[in-house]
């Protein structure tokens, strides 16, 4: 039953809801763990990630490959697992805080009075992934880029449901991507601390493809916002319950209590 919403961004969400979409696809990238059943290691404590491990994207030309920042890598190498002979109409990339660390060294160059690189400003926006993944997989439909704090997975996950609902694709691919902030931020301590990223094929319910159905509810906090960092919110345990070994996966905001599960359609 929906009642009152709230607005966040151009996403009107209301106090309780649900939406499913079907998922066709999905590849993670964290710490050099890249594969399903790395990540059923990873999820049954036997894989331990590499905190300095980088994808390659030896997809992408060398030249073009340079302006890559690691995070830009991590989406683009897991985008591309789920886009591989099979072009979809839209592409939605979510982060919480995007090429911040880009961002910090163009600020740390302004305090010290330095010179700031023209390509590193260009590379620095929120939507840096998104313009670098349709560039490398010559992607020429829609491409998005949502921040919403802690629940943007969320919330690029109910974007994507509007797209599809409306007609306005048919199919997409969603990539969150998101790495610690850089020192002198403080550090809450996440599972994969040199940044993750997670990309889902997705298509509306009833299209006749046999996938495994992801349903995202939510529902007003009754305690209020609480000031506790999540780190990577619910992308984490989302892989878990893809995997398997977890039933249900939530993330916590300001405001509402969002609950992932997944099912095999009826």
């Amino acid at each position: 039953m929906f009642t009152t919403p709230c607005v966040v961004g151009s996403v009107s969400v209301r106090r309780s809801g649900a939406v499913e979409l079907d998922v066709v696809d999905w590849a993670a990238w964290g710490g050099g763990i890249t594969g399903r059943d790395a990540w059923i290691a990873w999820a049954d404590g036997t894989r331990v990630p590499d905190a300095s491990a980088c994808p390659s994207n030896h997809f992408v030309p060398a030249l073009q490959r340079r302006r890559f920042s690691r995070l830009s890598r991590m989406a683009v190498e897991v985008a591309h697992a789920c886009l591989e002979g099979a072009p979809v109409s839209s592409l939605l990339f979510c982060s919480r805080y995007g090429e911040y660390a880009r961002t910090f060294e163009l600020l740390t160059a302004l305090a010290d009075q330095q010179p700031l690189s023209p390509a590193a400003f260009s590379a620095s926006v929120h939507n840096t992934s998104a313009a670098l993944c349709s560039m490398a997989e010559g992607h020429h439909g829609t491409a998005t880029a949502v921040a919403a704090g802690v629940s943007s997975l969320e919330h690029a996950f109910l974007d994507g449901w509007m797209q599809l609902r409306l007609g306005e694709a048919t199919s997409l691919v969603l990539v969150f991507h998101d790495e610690p902030l850089p020192a002198p931020y403080p550090q809450p301590p996440v599972a994969m601390p040199g940044g993750f990223a997670l990309a889902l094929r997705l298509v509306f319910p009833g299209n006749g493809i046999h996938a495994n159905r992801l349903r995202l509810s939510w529902n007003a906090r009754p305690d209020g916002w609480n000031g506790q960092d999540e780190g990577y919110g619910s992308a984490l345990d989302l892989v878990r319950l893809l995997t398997g070994r977890l039933d249900r996966a939530a993330c916590r905001d300001a405001r509402l209590i969002w609950t992932w599960c997944a099912h095999e359609p009826a």
